[in-house]
């Protein structure tokens, strides 16, 4: 995606460009832009997990499927599943979206 096009996608073109000093035509690697979140070992180990290939395997566990504690079969692990769902609403909220965004944009581990 090009500077520009971030710029557009953000509604403010000229804004974006000078802050970060996008280029117009220059392409750029837009989750680099966005920062990584903190997750625990266990849950970084498990969206390695979901996200390996398999050879000759139709297709990974995606992200919907890999947060769902009703696909649990064997491969959720029960720690898991209590830090996505044993919490009060606003915790399991953030740890949803924690997870998502670590799926999509990468993770450090917490310490």
């Amino acid at each position: 995606m090009t500077g520009q096009e971030i710029g557009e996608k953000l509604s403010a073109p000229g804004v974006y460009n000078s802050i970060y000093g996008l280029g117009s035509n220059k392409e750029y690697d837009v989750s680099k832009l966005i920062p990584k979140v903190k997750i625990p070992k266990f849950v970084a180990d498990y969206i390695d997990y979901c996200k390996r290939d398999i050879p000759h395997s139709p297709s990974r566990i995606g992200v919907g499927s890999a947060m769902q504690p009703e696909y649990m079969c064997d491969c959720m692990p029960d720690e898991i599943e209590r830090w996505l769902t044993d919490n009060d609403r606003e915790v399991n909220i953030k740890h949803e979206e924690l997870f998502a965004r670590a799926w999509l944009y990468g993770y450090q581990m917490e310490e």
